[in-house]
């Protein structure tokens, strides 16, 4: 799972410019559990969330404003882990 963050982290700084003019807003969903719990994949979720804010380059959107953002769009989450359904997130 360490494994995961450090990737998710390292794309991250590489896709930041070095001094950007302003925080990219950033949402980071829940993590899908592959092979181990939905308590891990949550913590995991977590983590990566904090550790993009205390990086202090993005601002992270919280949980219950993604949810209205979703509602709003009438967008439903549930089933949401392929590639195609993250663009259509992203877009949101």
């Amino acid at each position: 799972m360490k494994k995961i963050i450090l990737y998710a982290l390292a794309i991250c700084a590489v896709c930041v410019p070095a001094f950007p003019a302003e925080k990219m807003q950033v949402a980071v969903l829940d993590l899908q559990p592959k092979g181990i719990s939905k308590i891990l994949a949550g913590a995991a979720s977590d983590i990566i969330r904090s550790e993009m804010i205390k990086t202090g380059l993005f601002t992270v959107v919280e949980r219950g404003q993604m949810n209205e953002i979703f509602k709003e769009q009438g967008f439903q989450m549930t089933g949401c882990t392929d590639q195609a359904c993250a663009v259509q997130v992203g877009k949101v």
